[in-house]
């Protein structure tokens, strides 16, 4: 697991073979607008499923089925800012 890993001026994000509530693809990075206290996370990978960080730095690990009920919002790349507060 590497959130950093670089490719020029992109960074690679792993895809996780998951969608979100409107059918949207869940990578890892993505930002994710939870049902769990009303906060936003960031997805890692968590053998053998995929987890969320929340920004209260609370991590989750969810199953497949539960990554439906999340709405991709962003990436921890390009939107930093939605996981602050």
């Amino acid at each position: 697991k590497d959130l950093d890993k670089k490719f020029g001026k992109y960074f690679i994000m792993q895809y996780t073979g998951l969608k979100d509530k409107n059918d949207v693809e869940i990578y890892e990075g993505d930002i994710v607008k939870t049902n769990l206290y009303n906060s936003n996370g960031y997805v890692y990978y968590s053998s053998p499923s995929f987890g969320i960080k929340q920004k209260n730095g609370v991590c989750t690990d969810y199953n497949w089925s539960d990554f439906n009920n999340f709405e991709v919002i962003g990436n921890i790349y390009e939107n930093p800012d939605l996981l602050k507060g």
